[in-house]
């Protein structure tokens, strides 16, 4: 906890070596210090996730790449998330966050906001992001596979049947199976020529980099899509805490 590191950090400095998930590491205080790690990314330091994110993120994933590999795939992803694409999301986007406001205020009880901004946010990386189309039994089941999957990022790599590392690969094994049917399916049902989502403007810019992404490589990038955006959620909700937990 917080308190252990400041009595290293009063013993031993603003940087010294500990232990994290069973691995050693070096903990880094103060502005100068901080900044000379990240701004020595790939010449001094490089990144390193605990085994466990590691694994279940996958080595396909954009986090855990590294040099070259980094670079290209940051190229092949800056286009998902430029302004064009980004306007081009924003009528979903709207529609998404209208049907759930319209849920929360016919609700007599109170919305706890923290799990319901959780719900929203994934709900718009499935719909919105990827064009995914499930029911809402499909969606919840989705939702709480995923929540599994993100309480167990950084649990301790102990791969027994009933730990938090193993519910945590059975659940990133179940998300990829229902990416790759969505993924299978999407062809079928193309949503109109008026719309492009995150995964066509994604495969698009991979072919415009020379780049043909498999299946592996776009069932990781869906998996490392809803994490990110559930986890920028959580961030945004717990540091606003004037928002309080529910209205």
């Amino acid at each position: 906890g917080s308190g252990f590191h400041a009595s290293r950090r009063q013993k031993y400095g603003n940087v010294f070596k500990t232990h994290l998930l069973g691995r050693p590491l070096i903990r880094v205080t103060g502005a100068e210090n901080i900044r000379k790690v990240l701004m020595g990314e790939h010449t001094l330091v490089t990144t390193d996730w605990p085994q466990s994110t590691s694994t279940l993120l996958g080595p396909n994933s954009l986090a855990n790449s590294i040099g070259d590999i980094h670079r290209k795939r940051r190229k092949v992803f800056a286009k998902v998330f430029s302004h064009e694409a980004l306007e081009s999301y924003l009528p979903k986007i709207q529609q998404v966050i209208q049907e759930s406001l319209r849920v929360w205020s016919s609700n007599p009880e109170p919305i706890n906001v923290y799990r319901e901004s959780q719900r929203l946010s994934f709900t718009m990386a499935v719909r919105v992001l990827l064009g995914f189309r499930v029911s809402e039994e499909e969606m919840r089941n989705l939702f709480d596979t995923f929540q599994d999957f993100v309480d167990n990022l950084f649990s301790l790599p102990i791969d027994l049947p009933f730990s938090g590392y193993r519910r945590g690969i059975r659940a990133r094994d179940a998300l990829q199976k229902s990416i790759e049917k969505a993924i299978r399916e999407k062809p079928l049902c193309p949503q109109g020529k008026d719309y492009r989502d995150a995964l066509d403007v994604l495969m698009e810019s991979a072919k415009e980099n020379g780049t043909e992404l498999t299946m592996q490589e776009l069932k990781v990038t869906h998996t490392h899509t809803h994490t990110h955006t559930h986890t920028h959620t959580h961030t945004h909700t717990h540091t606003h805490t004037q928002y309080g937990d529910c209205f």
